[in-house]
C-alpha cells in the first residue's frame, strides 16, 4: 500500500517497487499472485523502473539515506537475470528509459556522469558525461531516440526548471543543455509524448533540433503524479494522483480532431 512505481514486463507480469521493497504482480499465477524479488539491496520505492516487451530493469535506490549503484535485470518470465552489472555512479529517485533493447538511467546523484548507457548483453555500463549537479526525481521525455531530462529537484529540495537533452543514443550519445522548462512543476509525468501534471498537460517534442513544449490540455482539478494513458485514439486518461489530498478520480482529454461521445 502507498506510493509505488510500477511497470510491465511480459502481458501480464508487473514489477513493483514500494517502500517495503520490491514485488513480481503476477495475473497469471492465481496462487501466488505477489511474490518478492530478490532485487539488489537498496532496491524500493527510490529506485527508477522501466521495461520493453522482453525484460524489465530496477535500477538505484537508497540504503539508510544513501544512493546505491547496484541493477537488478528482469525477463519476461519474470525471473531475475544473473549478472554483477552495477552503476558507474550511485544513483537514487533517477529516471529511466529503454532504447530498443538497451536502457538509459538518468539524474539521480550526486556527481559523475548525468546519464549511463545499460547494455545486458554484454553487461556493461558507458557513461553519457554532463555536470548536472542534484537532480532527484526528474522525469525523462522521449521523441523516438532523442531525450530530454527535466524536472526533478536539487540538493536543497527546489524544483529544477533547467533541462538536459541526450541524443545520438546508442551509438554515440551525448548530452548538452536543453531549454528551460518554464511551467516546470512537482510530479509532472511523461507518457506517449504528453507531460501531465499540475493543472496542465503539456505536448513535448523535438522539432528541428530544439525540444519544445506545447500547451494540449488543461486539467479541471490539479494533481501531482497522476496515471496517464494515451488511447490508440489519440485520448488521453488522466486519473488519480495527489492533490490536497489523494485523487481518484478520472479526467478524460479530447483531441480537437475527435468530438466526444
Amino acid at each position: 500500500s502507498g506510493r509505488g512505481r510500477a511497470t510491465f514486463v511480459g502481458p501480464t507480469r508487473a514489477v513493483v517497487t514500494t517502500e517495503g521493497g520490491t514485488s513480481l504482480y503476477d495475473l497469471a499465477n492465481a496462487e501466488e499472485r505477489n511474490r518478492g524479488l530478490a532485487a539488489h539491496a537498496g532496491a524500493g520505492l527510490r529506485s527508477a523502473v522501466a521495461s520493453v516487451s522482453t525484460r524489465a530493469l530496477i535500477v538505484g535506490g537508497d540504503v539508510a539515506g544513501e544512493p546505491v549503484d547496484g541493477i537488478t535485470w528482469l525477463l519476461e518470465d519474470g525471473a531475475v537475470a544473473p549478472t554483477d552489472m552495477s552503476l558507474e555512479t550511485p544513483r537514487r529517485d533517477a529516471a529511466a528509459a529503454f532504447l530498443g533493447q538497451l536502457a538509459i538511467v538518468a539524474g539521480g546523484s550526486q556527481d559523475g556522469p548525468v546519464a549511463e548507457l545499460l547494455n545486458l548483453n554484454t553487461e556493461t555500463s558507458t557513461p553519457i558525461p554532463f555536470d548536472d549537479g542534484v537532480r532527484e526525481g526528474a522525469v525523462l521525455a522521449r521523441d523516438g531516440e532523442a531525450l530530454l531530462l527535466l524536472g526533478g529537484t536539487n540538493e536543497s529540495g527546489e524544483l529544477r526548471t533547467d533541462t538536459v537533452s541526450i541524443l545520438g543514443c546508442p551509438s554515440a550519445c551525448r548530452a548538452e543543455a536543453g531549454p528551460a522548462w518554464d511551467t516546470a512543476r512537482d510530479g509532472a509525468v511523461f507518457e506517449s509524448g504528453f507531460l501531465a501534471g499540475g493543472d496542465l498537460v503539456e505536448r513535448v517534442s523535438l522539432q528541428a533540433g530544439v525540444w519544445t513544449f506545447e500547451p494540449a490540455f488543461e486539467l479541471v482539478r490539479s494533481r501531482q503524479s497522476p496515471l496517464l494513458i494515451r488511447l490508440e485514439s489519440g485520448i488521453l486518461v488522466v486519473a488519480a494522483g495527489v492533490g490536497e489530498t489523494p485523487r481518484s478520480d478520472v479526467e478524460v482529454c479530447w483531441p480537437e480532431t475527435l468530438e466526444p461521445l
